[in-house]
């Protein structure tokens, strides 16, 4: 139980982390106004660059395995991003 309740944490902390990520190319797009070809191309370098890092954590605590809470701590983690640190990171740029 003290395993799971450790992986949760661990997966709201990434959560936050993709979700910073997310806001640095959401801060690059806000800054140079790039056309509907490098918007695509960026996306793809997003969602490659999140699944990565979740796949990476999952393979490295919980060997690969996907259950309901971690997609639960992603999103909370998510949240809490949103919702707190997000707002400051955007005035930064």
């Amino acid at each position: 139980m003290n395993r799971e309740i450790g992986i949760l944490f661990m997966m709201v902390a990434i959560g936050g982390v993709v979700s910073c990520i997310f806001d640095f190319f959401r801060a690059i797009r806000m800054i140079f106004k790039p056309n509907t070809a490098v918007v695509a191309i960026s996306d793809i370098i997003f969602c490659t660059v999140g699944m990565y890092v979740i796949t990476a954590c999952l393979f490295k605590y919980n060997n690969g395995i996907l259950r309901f809470y971690h997609v639960a701590g992603l999103a909370i983690g998510s949240v809490i991003y949103f919702s707190s640190v997000s707002k400051w990171f955007l005035k930064v740029f």
